[in-house]
């Protein structure tokens, strides 16, 4: 019913994008940079520990810090 003539092109460069929108875009670079874990203050051994509690302690750092520090559970 209507006659078009279709151009498929593989590759559209990334400049006909932006003058299509007609935006002044520049790339942004994101901070790639890994968050330090916090430092904190705590005497474990405050508290007599279990041995899972101290387990925890050892190979979980982050888990004891929700669990027993915030108490979280």
């Amino acid at each position: 019913e209507l006659d078009f003539d279709f151009f498929y092109e593989t590759h559209i460069h990334q400049k006909a994008y932006l003058n299509a929108l007609k935006l002044d875009y520049e790339g942004i670079k994101p901070n790639l940079t890994p968050i330090k874990a916090p430092i904190l203050k705590h005497n474990p051994f405050e508290f007599a520990l279990s041995f899972s509690r101290f387990n925890l302690l050892e190979n979980q750092k982050r888990t004891y810090y929700y669990r027993y520090i915030l108490n979280l559970a």
